[in-house]
């Protein structure tokens, strides 16, 4: 036999004699759940050791530390063992037991290698523990690149909940603008749960699905927002539910008391130090959230359910708790909630309700005592947390599927950063503009931005289409915009309509005029005596040649322009066709076809295209 191969067995079974020695006093096993640094380390270790066990079978040094890699390892696969599968460590739970037990297969794996008699066994063996490490290292890759999309989330610098979302999206999607992480996040809807995400509602599953995948149990937040969307989808009830009085306005406030807890809440985690403190904070946290954010989607769902059919506005007069009750007693929707949360709720509510004991909570209300872990507290919560999330989107995206609003206050989305304004600002950021300046007043929006000129005039005219009613000015200019362009929306508004009505080439021709008419610059209006003569000839010919009377309207309206912009001498010509329409003459047509010919032969009036546009309301 080879002599390199025995060394080598003798080297296997020296590590294999240090890890069966009980006399070794091995660290506690304490710490909590490794991290990705420990299971990093670990893996650094081994393939040091490995390398020295190879180059030196004999060296004691290479063996000893081989042993202590794969001891620590076991110590790591206690700690996780040990550890609750509990809210928020479930999904690091999960990728840390599945990369430790790839691990777990290296020693053995590559021990098989360093034995094997021959060279091809021993090759096909050590691919089968590279494997196992790239297997474990691209698991460990990706849960650690979601932990830092996620910080992003947690990132306190950016005090605007919305704005950090966006932020955090923007650090885990680069080069992807909003419409892209929407149709990215609809994709990943119907990935995983099987839901069309409708739009607007894409980019925030995005959002949802990276703060469940780290601090929610991901499989059941999955599979609630799978559920929930169906029981939205096939329920008879939703539409006549959202016409109730105050059914859409109650989803309103609950969104704004969300990011009022949690602003309350974020702003007691960076004071609070004391942790029996910021446990009772975290308690508190829950009986807000129940309360005022979870009672309104509880209602919905038990009318969408049909489980009550009293009006919404006498139901959300119920206790909180039993609506939550009411939809865990019925099987359609007992998946919805992990129980009704009821006793936790109370204790939230009741002052002197619940002490600390090392590390338990002991709860002491008349109607309910528990000794709960702390971390046992903290996963209900979450739990809870969890489910309303999932509830709340799958509702909100049955509603969008059904062109039903939710109806955000203007003081509310302007508490949440959501209004009107900061949206159409964050959506031109995530283009391809440069957005250099954006202002707003009571009554006016304002943008600077690096476009191409002949976008402006119809993003400002985009924007005026969409603006809330006190809004009746919207201006949109390239840097340096020397002139302006001011645009009547009610004229664009006439141009639009008399263009999606028009049967023929005219009709559209003389939409163009008449908005032009209406457009003015520094007080002047846009439309000029080529533009007056194009309209004449054109429509003059159609009228001598074709025959067809019912252009006269046109022709009188050419008429009228043309003398409110002292044109006599396209208002002579028109007399001239008229009168020939009424006695008509060859020759005179003759005559007349050259003048109108040459009119025709420069460019046909177009919507303009200016550096600076000025929309009017």
């Amino acid at each position: 036999m080879n002599a390199f191969v025995v060394q080598r067995r003798t080297a296997t079974r020296r590590v294999q004699e240090g890890l069966a020695d009980q006399s070794v006093v091995t660290e506690q096993d304490e710490g909590g759940l490794p991290t990705c640094e420990e299971l990093g380390n670990y893996l650094d270790n081994f393939a040091d050791a490995l390398s020295g066990l190879i180059a030196d079978s004999a060296s004691s040094e290479s063996v000893a530390r081989m042993v202590e890699a794969e001891r620590l390892l076991q110590g790591m696969e206690r700690r996780c063992s040990n550890h609750p599968r509990l809210r928020p460590s479930i999904a690091q739970h999960e990728v840390v037991a599945k990369v430790i037990e790839h691990f777990l297969e290296l020693w053995p794996t590559y021990s098989r290698a360093l034995q094997a008699p021959a060279l091809d066994e021993a090759q096909r063996l050590a691919s089968q523990g590279q494997n196992l490490i790239d297997v474990a290292t691209e698991e460990l890759g990706k849960y650690y690149t979601l932990l830092e999309s996620v910080r992003a989330y947690e990132d306190h610098s950016i005090p605007n909940l919305f704005e950090r979302s966006l932020n955090a999206l923007a650090s885990s999607y680069p080069g992807l603008d909003l419409l892209d992480l929407d149709r990215l996040g609809a994709q990943e809807a119907a990935r995983l749960t099987g839901v069309l995400a409708q739009p607007g509602q894409g980019a925030q599953f995005l959002i949802l699905d990276a703060l469940g995948s780290v601090h929610f149990d991901p499989k059941r937040f999955h599979h609630v927002l799978g559920e929930a969307s169906r029981l939205c989808q096939e329920s008879s009830q939703i539409s006549e539910v959202a016409s109730q009085s105050g059914a859409l306005e109650g989803l309103a406030t609950s969104s704004r008391l969300v990011y009022e807890a949690l602003e309350g809440f974020e702003a007691a985690l960076s004071r609070v130090k004391d942790e029996q403190a910021l446990m009772r904070r975290i308690i508190k946290f829950y009986g807000e959230i129940y309360e005022d954010v979870a009672s309104p989607i509880l209602a919905w769902y038990n009318l969408v359910a049909g489980i009550k059919s009293q009006p919404y506005t006498k139901l959300i007069q119920d206790d909180a708790t039993a609506l939550a009750r009411s939809l865990t007693r019925q099987d359609q929707t007992a998946f919805l909630l992990q129980d009704d949360g009821a006793s936790l709720r109370n204790a939230s509510q009741h002052g002197n309700s619940f002490i600390f004991e090392g590390d338990h909570v002991i709860f002491r209300l008349r109607s309910y005592q528990e000794t709960i872990s702390r971390a046992g507290v903290i996963d209900r919560i979450f739990g809870f947390v969890e489910s309303v999330l999932a509830m709340n989107w799958s509702l909100m995206n049955d509603l969008a599927r059904l062109g039903i609003e939710v109806p955000l206050k203007e003081d509310d989305a302007s508490y949440m950063n959501l209004t009107a304004f900061r949206l159409a600002t964050l959506w031109l950021e995530s283009g391809d503009s440069t957005v250099v300046e954006a202002s707003e007043s009571p009554t006016s929006w304002d943008f600077t931005l690096t476009i191409d000129r002949d976008d402006v005039f119809a993003l400002a005219l985009a924007f005026a289409q969409h603006v809330p009613d006190t809004i009746s000015k919207v201006s949109v200019r390239v840097p340096g915009a020397v002139t302006t362009l001011v645009v009547p929306f009610a004229a664009f508004d006439i141009f639009e309509g008399t263009r999606e009505a028009a049967n023929a080439p005219v009709d559209d021709l003389m939409a163009v005029i008449e908005f032009r008419d209406k457009c003015t610059v520094n007080g002047n209006s846009l439309l000029t005596i080529s533009d007056l003569k194009y309209a004449a000839g054109s429509v003059g010919l159609f009228l001598l040649k074709g025959g067809d009377f019912s252009l006269i309207p046109a022709l009188r309206k050419v008429n009228s322009l043309a003398a409110a912009h002292a044109a006599p001498e396209i208002a002579s010509v028109v007399k001239r066709i008229f009168e020939l329409t009424r006695t008509p003459s060859p020759a005179g047509f003759l005559q007349l076809e050259l003048t109108l010919t040459r009119w025709t032969n420069g460019s046909a009036p177009t919507l303009p295209a200016f550096e600076a546009v000025t929309v009017r309301k």
